[in-house]
């Protein structure tokens, strides 16, 4: 009973400390941008260093700052996206996935290029 009770409150310990991914900005985006690389700011407990990647959408690169709580994502939308939700699966430093986020991708209004 004892030692149930030591990994019952270890493997709390444990989840505790884990990687939270919380929210993405933007939490959308356009279909057929002139420019098709966007950033995205991602915030979460202790986040900094993790990796993102994608099926659909080209993740250039996963950056951290000073603050363990943001990461950016800067990604591509290709050419031939489809219109809809679009995730991005988020693995820490061992390979593990720890999370994920969707971003909704929609197609621009006929003439908004031209405002």
């Amino acid at each position: 009973m004892k030692k149930l009770l030591i990994s019952l409150v270890l493997a709390f310990a444990i989840n505790a400390q884990a990687q939270v991914v919380e929210k993405i900005e933007p939490a959308s985006w356009w279909i057929g941008m002139e420019m098709n690389t966007v950033e995205f700011m991602v915030h979460g407990k202790d986040i900094s260093q993790l990796v993102a990647e994608s099926t659909t959408l080209e993740v250039i690169k996963s950056e951290g700052l000073e603050s363990p709580n943001y990461l950016f994502v800067t990604a591509t939308v290709p050419v031939d996206a489809k219109v809809g939700d679009h995730t991005l699966v988020f693995r820490n430093t061992k390979g593990k996935k720890v999370g994920r986020l969707s971003v909704a991708l929609g197609l621009r209004a006929d003439g908004s290029a031209s405002r």
